[in-house]
């Protein structure tokens, strides 16, 4: 497709009807914004001639001229998508694919294609922008369990269908078992896919890793309504964190190394933390109020001595106990 002649095309598809009007400036703060390379004399060409094919016009300020659809102007239907529309399908299979059931995703199919055939051709710089923005996990790169897709299309037809499965699940070390589910929703845990769902047998909502399933069956059977149940706040209680034991949150007090605390000066631990430097000393302490979890021990072991726990003494005491362990380990090898 001629870029010139798309330009016009979004042109047309910015101007308002009658009575709102667009400004030469927005304009072309708008076209910019889509990728395009182009000054004001060359929209105001544009405008001008494509006011000789539409019915556009301009109110005639002559300081900030303002442009839109007549107010009796006929319906004009332009099919294309707009580019940063084109992008948003481009980056949406590139990054969410996983969140999509089977039947979405091959609706999808024709609109992730014709996006993509749109920004090649376009001539904007926003063609290559999916190639210049990436997500990357510094987590330890492993290689995701495969998820067998009857068993990913079922679980997402009994989410959008709000019906029971009956499943057989393997727990983690342990046999499998006959499981009946309600859905409440899923979740990508560093890519791992989770099926949040109640245990009709224990009446608890439970998280199961997708690939673990051996068996999915649907049924017509409507799911027990729970109206109190709602995904984010179940998320944000840290359900799906491996919590540790009792209580839920601890008052964290930790001495780190000026190196840590510049990262958590960055990158807090809780919105209550405080970072104060210690007198005549290098290093700084830290208190932040944060979840009691297994996360929290892999994060804190992950800076080695550059982190000291202070407080609470139950988790110092842990620690002291781990690192005589793995002193006993490394000193039998060597």
């Amino acid at each position: 497709m001629n870029s010139a002649f798309y330009r016009k095309l979004q042109t047309l598809s910015l101007l308002p009807s009658y009575p709102s009007r667009v400004s030469t400036t927005a304009l072309l703060t708008a076209l910019k914004a889509q990728g395009f390379t182009i000054e004001i004399r060359q929209l105001q060409r544009d405008l001008n001639g494509l006011a000789q094919l539409f019915e556009i016009e301009t109110d005639g300020n002559k300081d900030i001229p303002g442009w839109y659809w007549k107010a009796d102007a006929k319906k004009l239907e332009l099919p294309e998508m707009a580019l940063p529309t084109a992008l948003s399908f481009e980056l949406s299979q590139k990054y969410l694919s996983q969140l999509f059931p089977k039947g979405v995703l091959n609706h999808l199919a024709p609109y992730f294609a014709h996006a993509q055939e749109l920004l090649e051709n376009s001539g904007s710089s926003l063609a290559n922008w999916s190639n210049k923005v990436a997500t990357v996990s510094r987590n330890q790169p492993l290689i995701p369990p495969e998820v067998d897709q009857s068993i990913l299309n079922a679980a997402y037809l009994a989410l959008l269908s709000e019906t029971r499965i009956n499943a057989f699940y393997r727990p983690v070390l342990k046999k499998e078992s006959a499981y009946q589910l309600d859905p409440k929703g899923i979740v990508i845990v560093d890519q791992i896919i989770y099926l949040v769902a109640e245990n009709i047998e224990s009446k608890t909502v439970q998280q199961f890793a997708l690939h673990r399933f051996l068996s999915i069956e649907n049924t017509e059977q409507p799911i027990q309504s729970d109206e109190h149940f709602d995904l984010t706040d179940y998320l944000e209680q840290g359900n799906l964190l491996y919590p540790y034991h009792s209580p839920k949150k601890i008052k964290l007090k930790l001495q780190v190394s000026e190196r840590a605390a510049f990262y958590l000066n960055e990158m807090r631990l809780s919105t209550d933390q405080i970072i104060t430097p210690i007198e005549n000393d290098e290093d700084y302490i830290v208190t932040a109020t944060v979840q009691n979890t297994e996360q929290l021990r892999w994060w804190l072991q992950s800076y080695s001595f550059y982190i000291e726990v202070l407080e609470p003494e139950s988790l110092r005491e842990e620690f002291a106990e781990a690192a005589e362990i793995l002193h006993e380990i490394y000193q039998t090898r060597t």
